[in-house]
């Protein structure tokens, strides 16, 4: 498939790509899969991703902007190719957030420019609400039995936030997405962390890392998080002598 999109050049190439990026929406893949998957990727999207931009329509009305991105149904007229185009940039933003993120940092200072311009104006702020709303259907879906962790969005900032009961202690991760996702990474912040500072920065640079360069969800990162609490945090049992586990003022676990 990769050789295909190399080798082909306007349209055939552009749908050969968009085949390719059908398995991540349709497959399951091991977090190792799909990063190879996503890397295997990196070469075509350079490829192709100047064309589809070519393609995408100017001055789309507001009130269309969501319709001409997000919708995949296309009407047989004169707008079908360059709705398709918008659409599939879209997806190709929306699945392969690190993989565009690297090709744009290697664009000169104008293509920057030009890209961040077009992208921030008609395709972050939908995208942030489609990931904003991923973590709304996991929270209602999958992490609703979950008493200690609670997860919230806040959609006027584009923000999310996790709050996280360990030892009557609540730690909180706030995630908010940058207004050019995913051209820049989103900014993470932890407040009451139970451990010890050096700690803390590697769940920071866990979950960056994650963000930045495995293409992962931010619910997923989330997830990734709670596990790294949890595995820092087995095994602290109270004692008579410290009588609680976490201390009250600095929230911390006891240094023994």
């Amino acid at each position: 498939m990769a050789r295909m999109i190399d080798t082909a050049t306007g349209w055939p190439s552009i749908m050969a790509f968009d085949a390719a990026l059908m398995p991540l929406s349709s497959c399951i893949f091991s977090d190792e899969e799909r990063v190879a998957y996503c890397d295997a990727l990196l070469h075509s999207v350079s490829t192709i991703l100047p064309q589809i931009l070519a393609r995408c329509p100017e001055n789309i009305p507001k009130a269309k902007e969501s319709e001409y991105f997000t919708s995949p149904n296309l009407e047989f007229n004169t707008e079908i190719y360059s709705r398709y185009a918008a659409n599939l940039l879209y997806r190709t933003l929306g699945s392969l957030p690190a993989v565009v993120r690297n090709w744009y940092a290697g664009l000169p200072n104008t293509g920057m420019q030009i890209v961040s311009k077009y992208i921030r104006r008609y395709v972050s702020k939908l995208l942030v609400d489609a990931e904003l709303n991923k973590v709304k259907v996991a929270n209602q879906k999958q992490l609703k039995a979950d008493k200690l962790l609670k997860i919230r969005v806040v959609p006027v900032s584009g923000e999310v936030v996790a709050e996280y009961t360990v030892e009557e202690t609540t730690m909180r991760l706030s995630i908010v997405m940058p207004p050019d996702w995913p051209l820049s990474v989103p900014s993470i912040q932890i407040d009451k962390a139970i451990v010890p500072s050096e700690k803390v920065k590697k769940w920071l640079l866990q979950l960056t890392a994650y963000l930045f360069h495995q293409n992962g969800s931010t619910v997923e990162g989330v997830m990734m998080w709670r596990k790294n609490v949890d595995r820092d945090v087995e095994g602290a049992e109270a004692c008579t002598i410290c009588m609680m586990t976490i201390h009250s003022t600095n929230h911390q676990l006891p240094k023994v």
